[in-house]
């Protein structure tokens, strides 16, 4: 092929995820709703 040679750009992308983000928002609320669920557990076996 006649001329510049370019690199393509890669396809795919081997980066952890947890690299993009540094602190994961919805994991301090998923521990957060568990500790209110299991202190509500009672309440919730009363019904």
């Amino acid at each position: 092929m006649r001329g510049t040679h370019m690199q393509p750009q890669r396809l795919f992308s081997y980066v952890n995820l947890e690299d993009y983000v540094s602190t994961p928002p919805l994991r301090m609320i998923r521990a957060l709703t568990n500790e209110a669920l299991e202190a509500l557990s009672s309440d919730f076996d009363a019904l």
